[in-house]
């Protein structure tokens, strides 16, 4: 990277697909080595979370899938694991406070 900190100018008008804001990591590696989240964060463009924009299917790089799939694959950018579409992914636990956002595989739209 040129940038030692992962940041460049135009850093404020990416996506974060982090719920939390400030626990993106554009350091953390995406689980392909040496391949940091800096590296593919604009593979997505940013958008309004929502349920529907969520699971929207969309095209980056040639890979049709929802949103919300793609930022399953970014969930180690997060600190916290939990991506801006988890408020919208569905909820299995009986008592909805005891699910963990980030055990959740958020590829399926809530029923």
């Amino acid at each position: 990277l040129c940038c030692t900190d992962a940041v460049h100018v135009c850093s404020s008008f990416i996506l974060n697909p982090c719920l939390n804001s400030t626990s993106f990591d554009p350091t953390a590696e995406t689980g392909s080595p040496g391949i940091t989240c800096s590296d593919v964060i604009d593979i997505e463009p940013a958008f309004n979370a929502s349920e529907e924009t969520c699971f929207q299917l969309t095209t980056s790089l040639g890979w049709v899938s929802t949103r919300s799939t793609k930022l399953a694959f970014l969930a180690g950018c997060c600190q916290d694991s939990a991506s801006i579409c988890t408020p919208f992914a569905m909820n299995p636990c009986s008592n909805s406070t005891s699910m963990d956002p980030a055990a959740l595989v958020p590829a399926m739209p809530p029923t």
